[in-house]
């Protein structure tokens, strides 16, 4: 492994680390996905995809706590709710998010 490799694979554990890595690179503030979580809605069952987005908002909340004002994670939220606020379902048409 490369040098930066190195620190890539190990950069952003803990938000302190993340904010520090922020300076360093000159970025003032990340939006975090719930990437990885992404997972949450390969599942037919809604009421575990609902506990896992459930999971990852009370992860992200308090993995973030005192943060707030350079790290931004968004909320997971389940299949029925995005549903239920889509753009469609409000009479609204949208390429960008269609259902």
């Amino acid at each position: 492994m490369a040098p930066e490799d190195k620190v890539r694979a190990v950069a952003g554990a803990a938000a302190a680390e993340r904010v520090r890595d922020h300076e360093r690179d000159g970025v003032e503030i990340e939006v975090v996905f719930p990437g990885k979580g992404l997972i949450i809605w390969a599942t037919p069952d809604a009421k575990f995809a609902m506990a896992m987005c459930r999971a990852w908002n009370r992860w992200a909340h308090e993995a973030y706590a005192g943060y707030e004002q350079r790290i931004l994670p968004m909320a997971a939220i389940g299949p029925r709710i995005a549903r239920e606020r889509s753009p469609r379902s409000l009479g609204r048409r949208s390429k960008a998010f269609a259902v």
